[in-house]
């Protein structure tokens, strides 16, 4: 099984990677569905999402070190929670990999992108006018799908929804051209009474990369 990194973040905070290589069939064993599940994967006919949804819950098994039934729900805001584990958690998955972050004490965002020339053609949809000022040309690609990444890790941890990716998030400059395999870089989001910035950190995973954040002022909440 292809399980590339599984990394303790801080005490309380572990994110694994996977490279999704086995077909939906050599995962099914190492999982138990509830009715509902079982009745959500009987939906699912591309063998893409199916194998992509089970490789998410292989890879969170793992994170938790765990043979049990993970009781995964969908709460109010479409965020995924477990009932019966003690810890917040975000899944990401594109067509080759699955990402997860799980952790017993803050919440917490992942997001794993191919480098999609389609994000090129959006930028300017989720990116503010300050930032594309920024951009690097040698390494335009990478630069706004880190953009976007970033965001929608942010918007995770927010979770509240009706974010505008514009108006109510941001990146601060970074440098990624010295920095294109690894590196981390700060963010924020200011709607109403929230005001927080995060730490972004991110991995590029050969035509992939997967940016993470740990919000670690929601160990209260």
């Amino acid at each position: 099984m292809p399980l590339i990194d599984k990394i303790q973040l801080d005490p309380h905070t572990k994110l694994g990677l996977w490279r999704i290589e086995e077909p939906s069939h050599a995962l099914r064993p190492f999982l138990v569905f509830s009715r509902s599940e079982e009745e959500f994967m009987s939906r699912v006919t591309n063998e893409d999402r199916r194998t992509q949804w089970m490789a998410s819950r292989v890879l969170l098994k793992r994170l938790l070190d765990t043979t049990s039934f993970v009781d995964i729900y969908v709460d109010q805001y479409g965020r995924p929670e477990m009932q019966n584990f003690d810890y917040r958690m975000s899944i990401s998955h594109s067509r080759d990999y699955s990402a997860v972050v799980i952790s017993d004490r803050y919440t917490v965002g992942v997001d794993v992108e191919s480098m999609r020339h389609d994000l090129a053609r959006l930028k300017n949809k989720f990116m503010r006018p300050d930032e594309l000022a920024l951009m690097p040309p040698e390494h335009s690609l990478a630069y706004v799908l880190l953009h976007w990444s970033a965001k929608e890790v942010m918007y995770k941890i927010y979770y509240r929804r009706k974010l505008d990716f514009r108006e109510h998030m941001g990146v601060e400059p970074f440098d990624l051209v010295g920095n294109l395999d690894e590196g981390h870089f700060w963010g924020w989001v200011r709607k109403g009474e929230y005001d927080r910035r995060f730490l972004l950190q991110y991995r590029r995973l050969v035509d992939y990369y997967v940016v993470w954040a740990v919000d670690t002022e929601s160990a209260d909440e």
